[in-house]
């Protein structure tokens, strides 16, 4: 990892082990403090609401923590001599699971890889333990091949399977290289007690001490190349993790406090956790919350990270919808909010309804109107009748612990009510196309443009047009004017329910291409006030489908 600044640590040693690859888009998996890390940069996240986890009967020593790929959280209960898991979305202590470890004597430490082997450190047995996934009996558990430890603390593993386990008492990190069954010591220099340890996407090992984090980049043989990373004013910081962006995450404590380094900064952060006692574990879910073991509190704590929250509507009145209809005087028109985003299908909360009288929505013409919203869904707003004139409206979603809060914008929604007399006609357009009657498959096709008036009242002044693509020939224009390929018929009036079909008689240009293109139709009435514009516009997409020589057939 590299720091910014201009005070000589973006420093790069950049080598890397032979034999050994780390690839920065897999996931890492992290001890107990340091939990697999699937997260975004937190550098922009807002955190919502802290939760606290519905774990029982923990110890007055829970400490390490780390959390899988499904967001299930798994906890080293020390003082009970068990792990503890609770599965993702768990809202009782009722799904709490005991892992079937077996022996444990003081496990300080938890960490999980990415296929959801477990790894902890058995401290006063002198151990590191493993539980394959998927195992449900101590009948699986391995041993790791680790010699002579002296209460071993911290324990990570990267995405090549390789183990790191600290010795606070040794001051001292040391690496099983997967597949191997002897560990290496690695070489950090003047290290007082490390506790928390874990693994950047790069690969580089990090370490959590009385009042700093060191890093030893990934590849590095000798202690020249350590770095501090530059955390300021660190208590005692236990548990360290790190995120694919690269920004690192501190469980200070001596301060109380989760402290976060956004990658390649110099400056800290401290995350918005409230009440902590003795933050030691942390990890980060999928979603990039993070979760802190509060040990003298006996809790788990979460801080969820506030997902993107979009708000779009709709307004509904009579047969229109859409951001801005027209209806006629005496019609309800309502409004329907729709939330989208990463955590909007188990959003919660609420969402007001506003209509106002003026474009600046500073003058209320209804009463707002405050739904509910239930696993991301918002029911729509009442129908509201009002009198003739225009008006506008807005949607506002609160937000949760999880969800942005959301509005929509003033002028977004517009609907017009209009007096009785002037709601008469409704203009609408479709397009059939079927082959030429006694033609060869594909030679030639008619297009029907059929308008209509399913209005109870007459329209006048009815304008209607075709717009064909260059692909396409006209070979009869149904009596239409053309210019180019752009038919136009003229303006007449049509009566309440009148249905007028022009047939264009068309044939794909060229005989030995395929191709596709597009078939707007449109028709309007100029003299009469249509509200209805929804289906006063039509569009057709077209495939041409070319064999050798000749063309075989036209798909509409």
């Amino acid at each position: 990892m590299v720091w910014g600044g201009t005070d000589g640590l973006a420093r790069g040693c950049r080598c890397r082990k032979r034999g050994r690859t780390r690839l920065a888009s897999v996931l890492v998996a992290c001890a107990g403090l340091a939990g697999l890390v699937v997260a975004p940069s937190a550098q922009a996240l807002t955190y919502g609401a802290q939760v606290t986890l519905p774990f029982s009967g923990l110890s007055e020593k829970p400490i390490g923590l780390a959390v899988d790929p499904s967001g299930d959280v798994f906890v080293a209960d020390a003082g009970n001599n068990r792990v503890v898991e609770l599965p993702a979305g768990c809202q009782s202590s009722s799904c709490q699971l005991t892992m079937p470890f077996s022996g444990l004597d003081f496990p300080n430490w938890v960490a999980v890889d990415p296929v959801g082997d477990l790894f902890v450190t058995d401290t006063f047995n002198n151990r590191v333990v493993e539980l394959p996934a998927g195992c449900d009996s101590s009948s699986c558990q391995l041993t790791l091949p680790f010699s002579d430890l002296n209460d071993p603390f911290g324990v990570a593993v990267d995405p090549a399977d390789d183990v790191f386990v600290t010795e606070p008492s040794e001051n001292e990190v040391l690496e099983l290289p997967a597949g191997s069954r002897t560990p290496v010591t690695l070489p950090f220099s003047g290290l007082d007690s490390p506790f928390g340890v874990t693994v950047d996407p790069a690969g580089d090992v990090l370490v959590a001490e009385p009042g700093q984090v060191v890093e030893l980049p990934a590849g590095c043989e000798t202690s020249g190349c350590q770095v501090t990373v530059p955390f300021t004013e660190l208590g005692i910081p236990v548990g360290v993790t790190v995120d694919p962006a690269g920004d690192v995450f501190v469980a200070d404590a001596g301060n109380k406090q989760v402290v976060e380094l956004p990658a390649g900064s110099n400056t800290q952060v401290t995350l918005p956790f409230s009440g902590l006692e003795l933050p030691q574990g942390i990890g980060l879910d999928p979603a990039g919350d993070v979760f802190v073991v509060d040990t003298i509190a006996r809790r788990v704590v979460e801080l969820p990270v506030l997902g993107s929250t979009q708000l779009s509507t709709t307004l509904s009145g009579g047969s229109a919808s859409g951001l801005s209809i027209a209806v006629p005087a005496g019609t309800g028109v309502s409004d329907q909010a729709t939330l989208s985003g990463a955590s909007a299908a188990s959003a919660s909360g609420s969402v007001t309804y506003n209509v106002y009288a003026d474009a600046a929505c500073t003058l209320p013409a209804a009463a707002p109107q405050t739904v509910s919203v239930t696993d991301g869904t918002a029911p729509a707003s009442t129908p509201v009748m009002l009198p003739q004139g225009t008006y506008f409206w807005t949607a506002s979603y609160s937000g949760d612990g999880v969800n942005d809060p959301s509005q929509s914008a003033c002028g977004t929604e517009t609907s017009v009510v209009l007096s009785s007399a002037k709601f008469g006609a409704d203009v609408s357009v479709a397009l059939a196309v079927t082959p030429e009657a006694g033609s060869p498959p594909g030679s030639a096709s008619v297009i029907r443009f059929t308008v209509s008036n399913d209005g109870p009242e007459p329209a006048s002044d009815v304008i209607s047009g075709l717009a064909l693509p260059s692909t396409l020939a006209v070979l009869s224009a149904g009596g239409a004017s053309q210019i180019g390929n752009l038919l136009f018929w003229p303006a007449g009036t049509f009566a309440a329910g009148q249905t007028d079909t022009h047939p264009v008689l068309v044939r794909p240009r060229g005989s030995t291409t395929g191709g596709n293109g597009m078939i707007h139709g449109d028709a309007l009435s100029l003299g009469t006030l249509d509200p209805n514009y929804g289906n006063n516009f039509v569009s057709e997409s077209f495939t041409v489908t070319a064999g050798s020589g000749r063309l075989l057939r036209t798909d509409w």
